[in-house]
């Protein structure tokens, strides 16, 4: 497979934090000319460099770019849980498209935990029916409480 590129995504402008900038997760970069590119780019934030999604990475469809499936996912290490999934939604109610649902069906089976971050609302923490189920919710994420739910 060739490399990716974001092409005209910008979907992780709206869905992650970009502290160099003082912009908050899920509020568009002010520096984002929306579905083109970054306005300052080759200036842009070191935290803007260093990201890549999962789908830049290689995962995925070409048809699963992040701004056609209004999905960004990329990994976090969550203390307690190790690698998770982080399914961050670029449009309202993209949670429940058919992708995000495929996402987490696939993970919870193989027994992964995964993270739903909504543009409303709180987070939830999906996490697979294996042992004890100890914890209620996880604290924050991004600013948001964070829900966990055992599937």
């Amino acid at each position: 497979m060739g490399e990716r590129s974001c092409g005209g995504c910008t979907a992780c402008c709206k869905t992650h934090p970009i502290v160099e900038l003082d912009n908050p997760a899920r509020v568009w970069c002010p520096e984002c000319d929306i579905a083109k590119g970054c306005k300052i780019y080759g200036n842009h934030p070191q935290g803007c460099r260093d990201f890549a999604c999962q789908w830049l990475l290689g995962g995925g469809l070409e048809s699963e770019r992040p701004d056609k499936v209004k999905i960004v996912v990329d990994y976090l290490v969550l203390p307690i849980f190790g690698e998770t999934t982080m399914v961050h939604e670029v449009t309202e109610g993209a949670l429940e498209n058919p992708f995000a649902q495929r996402v987490l069906k696939r993970l919870i089976q193989m027994g992964k935990p995964v993270c739903f971050l909504p543009i409303v609302g709180g987070n939830t923490l999906y996490l697979p029916r294996t042992g004890a189920m100890l914890y209620k919710n996880f604290g924050r994420l991004n600013d948001r409480e964070t829900t966990i739910v055992y599937l």
